[in-house]
């Protein structure tokens, strides 16, 4: 599998995998499906155009398909700019079990610790999600708090626990 920051170019395969991951696992998201009705290509494109302190990469199968995503922003003010945070993890069904979401992160991380005064990585996964916090935990992850009823989906409510992985 090939793991790549995705550009403008990709930006209807990764609209469409954005939108199969709200679909898929709304409890592990804080955007819904609803949120991007009406949202142009060209948006799209423009949440593709990498920064050092703003990126997706995307993961490839061999056929390359777009198959997985993972996020990330670094804070720019001069108090928090030693923090970034990992956003959008998601892995198509047609692959999970065969190790892309982990190497996905394991070069974000790589990324992420080249940058100069970075000094940590943090996230949010929902409390009840197990493979993704084990997922997390065998990275160096450490959990540091809990936020209760962080989303709501229709009634229902999802705790999140906020993780931090400091080097």
């Amino acid at each position: 599998m090939e793991i790549r920051k995705l550009t403008p170019a990709d930006a209807a395969h990764y609209r469409d995998l954005r939108l199969e991951a709200l679909e898929l696992h709304p409890e592990a998201f804080s955007s819904a499906p609803e949120d991007s009705d009406g949202k142009s290509l060209e948006e799209w494109k423009e949440e593709l155009t990498s920064t050092p302190h703003r990126f997706v990469l995307g993961g490839f199968d061999d056929d390359g398909q777009l198959r997985g995503m993972v996020g990330f922003i670094r804070n720019e003010g001069r108090k928090v700019r030693h923090k970034g945070m990992i956003m959008e993890v998601f892995s198509s069904p047609a692959v999970r079990g065969k190790g892309l979401a982990k190497s996905m992160l394991e070069r974000l991380i790589e990324e992420a610790r080249s940058l100069p005064e970075m000094e940590q990585l943090q996230l949010t996964v929902a409390a009840d999600n197990g493979p993704a916090r084990t997922l997390y935990e065998s990275l160096g992850f450490k959990p540091y708090g809990l936020e209760k009823e962080s989303l709501k989906i229709e009634q229902e409510y999802v705790d999140e626990e906020h993780m931090v992985l400091k080097w």
